[in-house]
Parts: C-alpha cells; structure tokens; sequence
C-alpha cells in the first residue's frame, strides 16, 4: 500500500471558513464516489500555520493499493474526473504531493466514527532531514514515544510527485498527548527543518 500526502493551498481570495466548508461538504462526497481505487481517505484540515512555515490549508491524505492505481486508475470515469476537476478548481489554489509509505509506530485508541472530526488533537509534522537520515534511524529515535498509548505514525517520503514543492522527507502523525517539541527533542539531530501544524482530522475511508 502506498500514502500520498497533499500539501494544499487555497484559492486567492477564498475564506478559510469557506475552505473547510467545501472541502468537507462537497468535495469528500465527490471523491468518495469517483476515486475508484482509493482505500483510504483522510482530511486534515490546518488550524493554524505556524510562523516561518509554508502557509496551507489542508494536508489530506490517500491510501492506494498502488502508485499505478493513483496515476493510472484513479477516477471511475471521465464524467467523474471532470467532476473532481472542476470541483477542486472552485478552492484549490495549488498542491503538492509526496509518496510515502506508512509505519504505524502506536495505534493508538480509536480515532472516531467515519465521516466525524477525531477526538483529541493532532499534529502532523513535516521534516527536511540531514543527509544520511534513513525511515530506520526516525522509526529507532521515536522508539521511546511509541510506548504511550497515542496514535503516532511515522510516513517517510518516497519521492515527490509534483514539480513545485519544499523537499520534505517525513510526514509523521502525533496524536492527543505526543507533542511536536517532543519529536524535536528525541529526533533533532537527524532533522535540518520542521514544520508542525495543528489540524483537524476527519477520517472519510
């Protein structure tokens, strides 16, 4: 299975409030019923950007069997991509995307019913790693953190699959009591840059 994340910007001139309302409300139905060979769907949804870090709106992530059935088999039918085009065009201002592959360090208590915002907080960091950094040496630094009983998720990027976009190397997931500053303490050697947002997650599929 293979974790594309999207580093999402919104339309110039579109409210925040307005963003979250279409993405929640018509976006997820849309792609819910177009994206054939999605098997996972997660919304996060920023709820503030940090200072100094790349301004964006939401960091959703898509889970597919593989890389071929994202590029290749991803709508249902041509009426359907152009559903979603068209969609996305109303508030989307630009994405970029990243390739991952997900390790689930803690699972963590359950997260919520589908459709619904997940209880308690989340933040997803965003790292640009030091040369040499390998997914083995983050997995073995964020050891210690796994043995809490909060969903903590570690998504080394594969490569980039858009043109534009910073070069991060990670995405990792912290949920309820693991804080970014904590990453920062047990993993700051192996990291040049972090970017931690808080965000609302929404679990769709």
């Amino acid at each position: 299975m293979v974790k594309i994340f999207f580093v999402c910007r919104r339309r110039e001139g579109l409210a925040v409030s307005d963003y979250r309302q279409m993405v929640l409300r018509e976006h997820v139905p849309l792609a819910l019923e177009h994206h054939r060979t999605m098997l996972r769907y997660e919304i996060n949804l920023v709820a503030a950007v940090p200072p100094g870090a790349p301004e964006t709106v939401s960091i959703p992530a898509l889970c597919f069997e593989s890389l071929a059935d994202y590029q290749n088999r991803l709508y249902d039918t041509e009426e359907g991509h152009a559903a979603i085009e068209a969609d996305a065009a109303r508030f989307m201002g630009g994405t970029d995307a990243y390739l991952t592959q997900e390790m689930v360090l803690t699972e963590g208590r359950p997260r919520g019913p589908i459709g619904h915002r997940t209880r308690g907080k989340k933040t997803l960091v965003l790292l640009q790693t030091r040369p040499g950094t390998t997914a083995g040496m983050l997995s073995q630094a964020l050891g210690t953190l796994a043995e809490r009983d909060a969903r903590l998720v570690l998504n080394p990027v594969s490569r980039r699959l858009s043109e534009s976009g910073q070069d991060w190397n990670a995405f990792i997931e912290l949920h309820d009591s693991i804080g970014a500053e904590t990453v920062e303490d047990l993993a700051g050697e192996l990291v040049s840059r972090m970017a931690c947002y808080p965000v609302d997650e929404y679990v769709e599929k």
